[in-house]
């Protein structure tokens, strides 16, 4: 007998009719809540809400979801025929947000049923349905927002009757949003939930009743206890349509990566509970010290798929590996569309007579594509008409110098080869040259056109000591000369650039080969004295960076490297998201710009460093298919400061410097025209 009245006491329950000194009246059955960790912590969840079961207490928790989840729950009530079960499932996306789908039954099945004389007909059942669509995202990394459609079905015997609801969600980290820059600014969590925000209404006989709107405001803080272990402490404060407000309090302590102790106060009664977890699987048991009976519930939890930060860097590595290859694919196309433009300029020049401009455009050419085949032909052909003119006017040597360089280029060049000979003969000849001075004479035409001029000039040194009169020889001496202090003087430059650039070892090379080609060179001993203050100062640098880190060695408590405020990691993000955005829209003005601010506040933030230097890349072709020299291997260097070991950077440098140097040295543009 006290089980088919309490039963029937409990279908009213479900009809939401009973007496409203608690509730209204009206509130669900629903309205206790549901998911094991939650209950377990007093239904004190507003704050944290970070499983699948977060539609039930703040849809916006579901956008801090790392990983899609499943969590199921069973409860059989009071020892009676009164069953509960909850399923949740959550799908985040980094791109669209989080959904998810919860459904929620309660049972009671034989229920004695009586006519209006009080005789047995039977028994019935009585159940109640509670389906639900969620969605949440966030608006940052402080805010998100989320909210719920639900459906809501009952029935009873053979009653039944059909409603809709949605709940809003906010969820929040107060400190960072006040604009809090500490480590531990993040460990505050704030909520705020309107549940039945549109309230459903169920009408099973005569009269409709709809639920009461409540709204539920909760903070929550997470203190890290060690590796692996932390405790979160949760209270929610929640007020109802009808009645008084109600207080929920919860506290979770994880003294190990597989155990979770739960225990909390859920307004009128005592909750604990306990989760015991291993990889993606979850135990949760949670109790409940009803006044009737005690609650036992059991459930799990499954995590599954990628979490949404791997799926983010999966996504974005993908994006920028498509993104990088669009780089690749522009530079190799602008480097080729710049060669051609420079060999069909030098060839233009060349039909116009213009062989020492063809011969400077054709080297710009060949620093870019070294081996390309249509720049050697060129330059052949250019050398050969130099050496023809050359030949002509009488200048031998210069003309053997010529062909030898027609040579190197093609060994296979029978009119070079004739030309070479009939150049050297002719040149014996006219300076009645003894053979030891036609043999040092070959040699010295050989290593100026190696480019060994130091080799080239004691050669020539040594002929004039034996022939003091030769014209050719005291001709090329004075060019040689000219050749080795244009070669110093390039070299000091580009050792104070290097300076500049803080590459002492490179400034250190270049002024030693400077020294020993002319030590009397203008600038070398301003430059030699920079590189030993840059020496020096960086010495003093490392000592001071020694001294402090034996300061902090010896500290009780080292001092941590600073490290970038989150509001500058917003802003780095932003620029960089702007620099791709600008370059696919081919604002690359732009993209540089931003680019540049990304490197100059962390070098090493994602692929910076590589699109800024293919950039610098770009723009170095530009200007030198302008011809632009000085212009090219400065944006060059820029990118050899972001990049000081990149193949392609230093091969770019090293060949256009060689052709800033040699422009001069082999075509004489510093002595005759």
């Amino acid at each position: 007998m006290r089980r088919a009245a309490l039963g029937v006491t409990l279908a009213f329950a479900l009809t939401n009719v009973v007496s409203g000194a608690e509730d209204g009246g009206t509130q669900s059955v629903f309205a206790h809540g549901a998911g094991n960790r939650a209950l377990a912590l007093g239904g004190a969840f507003t704050a944290i809400a970070d499983d699948a079961s977060a539609p039930v207490w703040n849809a916006a928790g579901l956008a801090r979801l790392e990983r899609r989840q499943l969590v199921v729950s069973q409860a059989s009530l009071y020892g009676l025929e009164i069953d509960e079960q909850h399923l949740g499932l959550a799908w985040p996306d980094w791109r669209w947000g989080t959904v998810a789908f919860t459904a929620r039954r309660l049972g009671v099945s034989g229920i004695d049923a009586r006519d209006d004389r009080n005789v047995p007909l039977g028994t019935f059942s009585d159940q109640e349905l509670d389906f639900g669509l969620s969605y949440a995202r966030p608006l940052n990394d402080v805010w998100s927002v989320g909210g719920s459609l639900r459906f809501r079905r009952q029935q009873v015997s053979d009653f039944s009757a059909n409603g809709f609801g949605a709940d809003l969600g906010l969820h929040v980290r107060p400190l960072l949003a006040a604009g809090v820059e500490a480590p531990w600014a993040g460990r505050l969590t704030g909520g705020f939930a309107v549940r039945n925000a549109v309230a459903p209404s169920l009408r099973l006989d005569r009269d409709a009743v709809s639920e009461p709107t409540e709204v539920a405001l909760g903070f929550a803080w997470r203190q890290p206890l060690g590796a692996e272990r932390a405790a979160t402490a949760a209270v929610d404060v929640e007020k109802a349509s009808g009645v008084g407000a109600h207080v929920r309090a919860g506290l979770e302590v994880r003294p190990h990566s597989v155990l979770a102790l739960r225990a909390g106060w859920n307004g009128d009664d005592v909750t604990a509970g306990l989760g015991v977890s291993w990889r993606l699987f979850a135990f949760d048991y949670a109790f409940e010290n009803s006044e009737i009976d005690p609650v036992h519930r059991f459930g799990a939890t499954i995590g599954f798929g990628v979490t949404t930060s791997e799926s983010r860097r999966l996504a974005q590595d993908a994006e920028e590996e498509r993104f990088r290859q669009r780089l690749a694919e522009t530079f190799q196309r602008k480097q080729e569309e710049r060669v051609d433009e420079l060999l069909s300029n030098a060839e233009r020049m060349l039909a116009d007579g213009a062989i020492e401009e063809a011969l400077e455009v054709v080297a710009a050419a060949r620093a870019l594509s070294p081996d390309h085949p249509r720049a050697g032909r060129i330059e052949t052909q250019a050398l050969f008409a130099r050496a023809e003119r050359e030949e002509q006017e009488s200048r031998f040597a210069e003309a053997a110098i010529l062909y030898g360089r027609v040579i190197a280029i093609q060994p296979d060049n029978v009119e070079a080869q004739n030309g070479l000979l009939r150049c050297r003969t002719e040149s014996n000849l006219r300076a009645e040259r003894t053979s030891r001075i036609r043999a040092l004479f070959a040699e010295a035409l050989d290593a100026f056109t190696d480019n060994k001029l130091l080799l080239a000039r004691q050669k020539l040194r040594d002929i004039l000591t034996l022939a003091p009169d030769d014209g050719e020889a005291n001709a090329m001496l004075a060019r040689t000369e000219t050749a080795i202090s244009s070669r110093a003087k390039t070299l000091v430059e580009q050792a104070n650039r290097s300076i500049d650039r803080g590459l002492l070892d490179e400034a250190s090379d270049r002024l030693a080969e400077a020294d020993r080609l002319d030590p009397r060179v203008a600038g070398l001993t301003k430059a030699q004295k920079r590189l030993r203050d840059a020496e020096l100062a960086l010495q003093d640098a490392a000592r001071k960076k020694r001294e402090e880190l034996a300061q902090a060695t010896s500290a009780p408590e080292p001092a941590k490297a600073p490290t970038l405020s989150r509001k500058k990691r917003k802003e780095i993000e932003d620029l960089y998201r702007r620099g791709m955005e600008a370059m696919d829209a081919n604002r690359s003005d732009d993209a540089l710009r931003y680019w540049e601010l990304v490197w100059l506040a962390d070098p090493a933030y994602e692929n910076v460093a590589e699109f800024l230097k293919r950039e610098y890349l770009l723009r170095g072709l530009e200007a030198f298919s302008r011809g632009n020299l000085d212009d090219a291997i400065s944006v060059w260097e820029r990118a050899q400061a972001v990049d000081p070991n990149d193949e392609k950077t230093l091969g770019y440098l090293a060949r256009a410097r060689e052709q800033q140097a040699r422009s001069r040295e082999i075509l004489g543009t510093e002595g005759r025209k």
